[in-house]
């Protein structure tokens, strides 16, 4: 066999593991790509709800439409940088928060609001005289237990 022969069936032979070796690298370097991409884009995401959740809350409700369309954004980026795909109606409606939950956080919004608007002196706190009654009359407590020693 002659040199150019060798080098014939050398190159049959390396070539397909040549070519797949390049293939994996190439694999490689796009998902990492990919995977920063992705990253930047959940950040940048981020980045939108948060500086929106800065901002004053307005009274108007467009207000928690915007938050709530910026957090789903920020969810399905999140999701798809796992790996999982899910639809931004899935992740809207699907999503299970407790309206006592929300009322809950709505009510304790409002008593700060109240608290803070009366330690500012921006709001009187209403006190009314009343008459006792006997629905209202506490019973004298319970007197206090003997006092024993350290062998009872």
């Amino acid at each position: 066999m002659t040199t150019s022969d060798w080098i014939t069936v050398a190159a049959i032979v390396l070539a397909p593991l040549v070519a797949l070796r390049v293939s994996v690298w190439l694999d490689r370097r796009k998902e990492k790509r990919q995977r920063q991409f992705l990253t930047r884009a959940i950040v940048d995401a981020w980045k939108v709800y948060l500086d929106f959740l800065t901002t004053p809350a307005q009274p108007d409700p467009a207000w928690g439409v915007k938050r709530e369309e910026l957090l789903v954004d920020l969810l399905q980026k999140m999701a798809q940088h796992l790996g999982y795909y899910f639809d931004k109606t899935d992740i809207k409606r699907t999503s299970y928060f407790p309206q006592g939950y929300g009322a809950a956080e709505w009510e304790q919004q409002q008593i700060r609001q109240l608290v803070l608007s009366l330690l500012k002196g921006e709001r009187a706190l209403p006190v009314s005289e009343a008459q006792p009654s006997a629905a209202t009359t506490l019973p004298p407590p319970d007197p206090p237990p003997p006092a024993r020693g350290l062998l009872g």
